[in-house]
């Protein structure tokens, strides 16, 4: 998942770009198991952030009561 992060940081950070060229020229097999980390962690962070949506109002509701 660590790797996954920093290839997300890299295609967002201009700075750090030329790890993305690095990434393209790494074999293909190793591409694929970094883009499926990445992709898991934009799914874990997306689902972490929209179960911790819905559980806003039941929250508020513990803390009125």
């Amino acid at each position: 998942m660590a790797l996954g992060a920093l290839l997300l940081v890299t295609y967002v950070v201009s700075p750090l770009r030329w790890l993305w060229f690095w990434f393209l020229h790494m074999p293909w097999p190793l591409q694929i198991g970094l883009g499926a980390a990445a992709l898991g962690l934009c799914i874990l962070t997306v689902s972490l952030l929209v179960e911790r949506g819905r559980d806003r109002s039941y929250d508020k509701t513990l803390r009125d009561s």
